[in-house]
């Protein structure tokens, strides 16, 4: 990282950018090209500089997720779906959400993985908030609110615990269940 802002300012940059332009673009090169090109050259690469790099990071992140999903065949794209509805909390009933094109083999999980969007032993959790809000917001509201239905459920009938299902429940659409909102009750007081 510090090679490639030092390659793109006439000054070398300090240790505060380069370590949150490191921790903002997940030193994806792809990003941090993108992150920098919209930065002002006149501008210092120094501590001063970080909130608009963290802005900007921000955005070239996103964006590039979003390149990286319209590439993906449809069987990943749904087992991100699943696994961004999921999350750590869901994480055991993920192979079920979504239907059978959710569930990912060995390969799958291997072609995941490549792509840089999923974290974790298994290759079974989105690699940070941006992606999961980038997949979130590709997905149609009802099927959304379908998906954390499902999920949630899954998980009640799998025997999660109920605290689990409330913080994975906090990222639903309102799914306009009686049981979910019950739980949510449950697990408030």
């Amino acid at each position: 990282v510090r090679e490639v802002v030092t390659a793109e300012y006439p000054t070398p940059p300090d240790r505060a950018f380069t370590v949150l332009a490191r921790r903002c673009t997940g030193g994806n090169p792809a990003v941090l090209r993108a992150t920098l090109a919209g930065l002002d050259r006149a501008v210092p690469p120094t501590a001063a500089a970080v909130p608009e790099l963290v802005r900007r990071a921000a955005t070239a992140r996103r964006d590039h997720v979003a390149r990286v999903l319209d590439g993906l065949p449809p069987a990943l794209v749904e087992a991100l779906r699943a696994a961004a509805v999921c999350g750590s909390e869901l994480q055991p009933v993920r192979h079920r959400v979504g239907g059978p094109v959710a569930s990912t083999g060995a390969g799958a999980r291997a072609a995941l993985a490549a792509t840089g969007l999923v974290r974790g032993t298994d290759h079974a959790l989105p690699a940070d908030r941006s992606v999961t809000d980038v997949v979130l917001a590709g997905i149609e509201p009802g099927h959304r609110r379908a998906l954390f239905g499902s999920a949630a459920g899954l998980a009640a009938r799998a025997g999660l615990p109920e605290e689990r299902i409330a913080r994975a429940l906090l990222d639903a659409p309102a799914l306009g269940e009686p049981w979910a909102a019950e739980l949510l009750h449950r697990v408030a007081v």
